[in-house]
């Protein structure tokens, strides 16, 4: 499953303004979620492999998405998340008789979202469910947001129930296996003063289109909460819920009590340091032997000509193992110094785009290799195959310019 920016839609014949990007609009027809069947063609040698799509759905139906995760059904539903991470787009009513809305940078009293910014009948704090046999997509649930939209979602199959991330407020939302709100969770309210930090309620910012404040091409505008209680990436693991706040970022743990409430034991884990930015880690996942792996995406970026989303070439996937045995001389069980995926071929190796997922492996014929769950890494990038020094070696095996998924041994 690979969520992304479902494209625009360009103008057909020139507008009054003479820029074509004034009426150019997301393509409410685009794929915003795509499954993919991957089985690489051979060993991996760098080369771009056949991953037909075998569903889709559109931004006409989910809107912009990023989080997404799967239930444990015989045929497991998709979950998908509404996002603000491929920007914010809005327009005003008709004023110069073309027929379509304005595009529009700043508030105005009559500012509305661009259609395919959120789902048919959804809203920034949306959350859809595909079901699993049918294809069949429903507006799962609505959590309140004014338009920095959600982080993460993952789903614990112990309990039977769903954690999200939410951008806007910080909180982490707990929600049960048929949308329900359960409680939520406030890292920066609750959890820090228990660990001797100052408390960092949310501010009460908000994204308000129609304040001329607001302004589409700078994120700073658009409502997020101090970085000090911003949760984005998560993960289950060992009957714990592990969150990645954004200041630092920093990676801290809290226990899943067997009602599924979390417990009063939320814990520290790691600084995510020394690596070539302090983007947020917006996605979390564990292999079989325990190790926590990380990925970064860029700095978000207000784009309105649609061309630049997040911070390129700065966002790293990383891996932390636990100290065996511990070393009392740190403050941390997991090791201090990550080991680092190369993202893409240049030697810097930081063209994350912030997702990751875990898969059987595959033999060097590209079959899938039996009992082999959790062995593959699939994780998104940028620019994954673009390096001038080695363009000639590269040729053979696809273009240069490839944006999507990097597949490679967990043990790399």
């Amino acid at each position: 499953m690979v969520t992304g920016f479902s494209g625009v839609v360009p103008p057909t014949t020139p507008p009054p303004s003479g820029d074509p990007i004034d009426t150019t609009f997301i393509n409410l027809d685009g794929t915003s979620l795509r499954v993919q069947r991957l089985q690489p063609n051979g060993p991996p040698q760098g080369q771009l492999i056949p991953s037909p799509a075998v569903f889709s759905a559109t931004a006409r139906e989910i809107g912009q998405v990023f989080g997404v995760t799967l239930d444990n059904a015989p045929n497991p539903n998709i979950y998908v998340l509404a996002t603000s991470a491929y920007g914010i787009q809005i327009v005003a009513p008709d004023g110069n008789g073309d027929g379509l809305p304005d595009r529009i940078k700043t508030g105005e009293p009559n500012a509305q979202f661009m259609d395919g910014q959120w789902g048919q009948g959804g809203s920034p704090g949306s959350i859809y469910r595909i079901d699993g046999t049918t294809g069949a997509v429903s507006l799962f649930a609505s959590l309140p947001n004014t338009g920095p939209g959600l982080g993460d979602i993952v789903f614990d199959a112990a309990t039977q129930q769903f954690f999200v991330s939410d951008l806007d407020s910080g909180l982490v939302y707990r929600l049960g296996i048929d949308g329900t709100v359960l409680d939520t969770f406030d890292h920066g309210a609750a959890v820090r003063p228990m660990r001797g930090l100052p408390a960092v309620p949310d501010d009460g910012s908000v994204m308000d289109i129609t304040n001329p404040a607001f302004n589409a091409e700078d994120p700073a505008t658009w409502g997020y909460t101090p970085k000090e209680r911003m949760v984005w990436g998560m993960a289950v693991h060992g009957g714990r819920l592990y969150y990645a706040v954004a200041d630092g970022p920093q990676v801290w743990s809290v226990g899943i009590r067997l009602d599924g409430s979390l417990a009063d034991d939320a814990r520290w884990e790691l600084d995510v340091a020394g690596l070539a930015s302090t983007d947020p880690v917006s996605d979390i996942a564990f292999d079989a032997q325990g190790r926590m792996i990380l990925a970064q995406r860029g700095a978000q970026h207000g784009s309105y000509d649609y061309s630049v989303f997040a911070e390129p070439k700065t966002a790293s996937v990383v891996r932390y193992r636990r100290e065996i045995p511990d070393d009392a001389n740190t403050p941390s069980t997991w090791v201090q110094v990550p080991e680092q995926y190369a993202m893409g071929f240049r030697p810097d190796g930081h063209n994350a785009a912030g997702g990751i997922a875990l898969g059987p492996n595959y033999d060097d014929k590209g079959m899938i290799v039996p009992n082999s769950c959790g062995q593959y890494l699939w994780s998104t990038g940028e620019g994954l195959r673009d390096d001038p020094n080695l363009a000639q070696q590269l040729a053979v095996g696809g273009p240069a310019l490839v944006d999507g998924l990097q597949g490679n041994g967990v043990d790399l």
